[in-house]
């Protein structure tokens, strides 16, 4: 049964998931935000069900998900992924998914997001599904700086709580690439002192690494590759040119924002208190 393509195309705005023979990898969205409907669902779950009647213990299967699913839904999800995962039929099965900062901050970034439901999530799946890896890709931006330590405690917290020796993989892994578009939302336009603020965060992800040796640290905490790709976003940020003038980013930056609290009815300085002198500085300089 792997030796063709299996397609499933239910709608032109759905996903269309293809499996084939000899890639190795199976790879597919999830409940994006604003798109959990129907044919999304059906079409997961149509997946879910080809790759149980017809395992293929070579294929590693990956999912990209926000992770904020209806409860019933998800609930169906879990109990076709430990069938997949309890009875081996695929070789590993992982979790994509994306969060930039902690809590209400994180929010506003990624419309559609529920911070605490996310967290929960990860738990759930971690707990009920031990064979799986979940990758989250925090994509660093100017509105990342300002939590993200909180961000990084509770992706330690969960480290800490389903790694350890013994363990085959990774329960958790943070992946910490920087926005480079759209210019008006990538760190480049902060002034250089906040980069003090990635020089703690680092800092803390360096604290806190796992240590292989040793049975009590193996696997729990972040990896050096974690924090040393981090530690390139610093790097960047204290050689980047200081802009002197408020530039077209800056006003990009407010038009951007405004226009965000209007359409969804966010409040961008209630929500980022510590931007407020900057924002009025972009606005009105």
């Amino acid at each position: 049964m792997w030796n063709r393509h299996l397609s499933f195309t239910l709608h032109p705005t759905d996903i269309v998931v293809t499996i084939a023979c000899g890639i190795g990898a199976v790879l597919f969205n999830f409940f994006h935000p604003r798109a959990t409907n129907l044919r999304t669902t059906v079409t997961t779950f149509k997946v879910l069900d080809y790759i149980i009647e017809n395992p293929n213990p070579e294929i590693h299967l990956s999912i990209n998900s926000n992770l904020c699913i209806p409860e019933k839904l998800f609930n169906t999800f879990l109990e076709k992924i430990k069938i997949i995962c309890n009875e081996k039929k695929v070789k590993k099965f992982k979790i994509f998914t994306s969060c930039d900062t902690y809590g209400a901050q994180a929010e506003y970034i990624r419309d559609g997001l529920n911070y605490e439901e996310w967290k929960s999530n990860i738990h759930r799946v971690l707990s009920e599904v031990p064979e799986c890896t979940i990758t989250v890709m925090s994509t660093y931006n100017a509105l990342s700086m300002f939590r993200y330590t909180d961000f990084l405690k509770d992706m330690l917290a969960i480290k800490n709580q389903y790694g350890g020796h013994g363990k085959t993989h990774a329960p958790l892994i943070v992946d910490v690439p920087y926005l480079r578009h759209p210019g008006h939302q990538a760190l480049f336009i902060m002034p250089n002192k906040y980069a003090e603020l990635v020089y703690e965060q680092v800092t803390f992800m360096y604290e806190n690494l796992e240590h292989p040796e040793w049975y009590g640290t193996s696997n729990r905490g972040f990896f050096k590759w974690e924090a040393d790709k981090f530690k390139r976003i610093y790097e960047l940020m204290i050689h980047k040119e200081e802009h002197k003038k408020v530039t077209a980013y800056h006003k990009d930056f407010v038009n951007f924002v405004d226009e965000h609290d209007r359409r969804r009815g966010t409040n961008f300085l209630k929500t980022f208190p510590e931007m407020e002198e900057l924002y009025k500085t972009w606005k009105y300089g």
